[in-house]
């Protein structure tokens, strides 16, 4: 699993510059989310849906799993969206 460091790392040599992970404080997520095009008002259900994987009210199992890694790099993935624009 890639860090939000290492995924802003890749992301940055796709897009040529630099580019930093940044938390955003609980009390800043509506105004970050209306900026990305949430309507006001209308970014609740997603916050609850951060805080309950946050403080585990939700989790994800089905009984025996198998983890399952990938070969596709992060910076493939958004050298492949930068190219589909």
């Amino acid at each position: 699993m890639a860090s939000s460091d290492e995924l802003a790392s890749a992301l940055g040599e796709v897009l040529g510059r630099e580019v930093k992970a940044q938390a955003i404080p609980r009390e800043a997520w509506a105004g970050a989310l209306q900026q990305m095009g949430l309507p006001e008002g209308g970014t609740w259900a997603y916050e609850e849906m951060i805080d309950g994987v946050n403080f585990g009210w939700i989790s994800f199992s089905g009984g025996e799993t198998e983890r399952v890694e990938g070969t596709t790099s992060a910076k493939q993935v958004f050298a492949a969206a930068k190219a589909a624009q």
